[in-house]
């Protein structure tokens, strides 16, 4: 999956689940769907369709795409292998009309590892879901090839310009190094970073689980045989973690809450305490890590700050951030690493005549 602009994100047409809002780009499903198929409870609404992105003229592209924008929830453009591929590339030469052909092959290296990533950390999928989207020399080089007689970079290219802070996060994060303007990332880089440390709560927690019951640990949590048996939740027991322990953030509307930054930091303090107690130190080193970026306060609306940031978060070896898995799917962490790398000569070559 990648994310196309706003709320809008491509996914092989495999993943396609009738409740979404969506666009069906595919040999096979890019018909409309029959009347009285919305009566079925938790359909979604189907916003555009074809059976080729050869059939979608210009116009027509950019209309649909515009709807899909301006929708009021989420969309998903379900699209085959030939379809997937053509859209990724289309955002490349919108964003980029002047960039090189090895950048453009490293994208979309990028842009596989970070699809089959994606299928790996889902459950029962098939061993060759990994397959769905071909992407290879021969697939790549014909696109690159077409860059400059496909029809649909232009309407793309208007979306772009329209809409520069709607892109995903690795464009802003290009487009932040050429004009040194942060824009609407630190607000992004904030969410991210709560995101993340709830997630690796429920990273601590499974460890946890694995020895709550064993009494030599219960110093650690403060659990008893008592507390333990009482307790709603067998978390509940272990009164030393905090909210950890709280069954309350294992809600997945708790994202939504609006914690202070104190209370993450005390959430990671327990984090730490636990993955470390349970012996994943590597893990552990991560959350202190996340821990330490909640306690800096530095100025991150200043462009090198936020420079600096990026690089500790997404360029730091082993040490590297790691997503949590509902935002891995959606922003290209390999893709953020080789941006920030990028120096200014090579920014300025690749963003020259951006339209955003």
């Amino acid at each position: 999956m990648f994310h196309l602009l706003g709320d809008v994100y491509v996914d092989h047409e495999v993943d396609s689940d009738q409740r979404s809002n969506q666009i069906n780009l595919s040999q096979y499903r890019g018909y409309q769907w029959m009347p009285g198929f919305y009566d079925y409870q938790g359909t979604g609404m189907q916003l555009g369709w074809a059976t080729s992105l050869d059939e979608v003229k210009p116009g027509d592209f950019y209309a649909m795409m515009l709807r899909a924008y301006e929708f009021r929830d989420k969309v998903m453009v379900y699209a085959d292998s030939e379809s997937y591929t053509r859209l990724y590339a289309l955002l490349l030469l919108a964003l980029f009309p002047n960039i090189d052909e090895r950048t453009f092959k490293l994208f979309f290296i990028c842009i596989k590892a970070t699809y089959a990533t994606g299928t790996v950390t889902l459950h029962d999928r098939s061993s060759f879901q990994e397959m769905t989207v071909v992407i290879n020399r021969k697939v790549v080089q014909e696109l690159w090839d077409k860059r400059k007689t496909d029809p649909l970079v232009k309407p793309m290219r208007q979306l772009v310009e329209a809409l520069p802070e709607k892109t995903s996060l690795e464009w802003r994060i290009l487009r932040m190094m050429a004009t040194k303007d942060v824009g609407t990332i630190p607000d992004t880089i904030r969410n991210i970073m709560r995101r993340t440390a709830m997630s690796n709560s429920l990273d601590a927690m499974d460890d946890w689980g694995r020895v709550i019951a064993d009494p030599t640990r219960w110093s650690v949590s403060g659990a008893t045989e008592e507390t333990l048996l009482d307790s709603d939740s067998i978390f509940q027991a272990c009164v030393n973690f905090g909210d950890l322990a709280n069954p309350t953030i294992r809600n997945p509307d708790t994202k939504k809450i609006a914690y202070t930054n104190q209370w993450y930091i005390d959430l990671l303090e327990n984090i730490v305490k636990v993955l470390t107690d349970c012996g994943d130190l590597p893990s552990a080193g991560r959350s202190a890590r996340l821990r330490e970026l909640f306690l800096d306060e530095t100025d991150v609306t200043v462009y090198e700050n936020m420079l600096a940031r990026l690089q500790r978060l997404f360029d730091g070896g082993n040490d590297n951030f790691r997503l949590g898995h509902s935002d891995s799917i959606k922003y290209n962490e390999n893709l953020i690493r080789l941006a920030v790398r990028m120096s200014d000569e090579q920014i300025k070559a690749l963003c020259e005549g951006s339209p955003w």
